[in-house]
């Protein structure tokens, strides 16, 4: 688990970032540019699905959902802070 930390702290503060920028109904330049090119760079979804493929069991149970729970929970904080 721990050998992923970095990852799911990446993909968390890009969910975040991505939902801010949704909520604050950035135009769709700022979308484009900052969050799919930026955010998709910094959250690193290849090293994310990497860390979940090379894990065994429950440690890619544990990438996996904590993840996909943590991002879409900062990102919906994201979208209220922003709005």
């Amino acid at each position: 688990v721990l050998g992923a930390t970095g990852s799911v702290t990446a993909v968390v503060a890009g969910s975040f970032v991505l939902g801010f920028l949704v909520g604050s109904e950035a135009s769709a330049t700022v979308l484009t540019v900052v969050g799919t090119g930026g955010c998709g760079a910094f959250t690193t979804f290849s090293t994310f699905a990497l860390d979940a493929v090379n894990g065994r069991g429950r440690h890619t149970a544990i990438v996996v959902a904590t993840s996909l729970g943590a991002g879409l929970a900062v990102a919906v904080v994201g979208y209220a802070i922003a709005g």
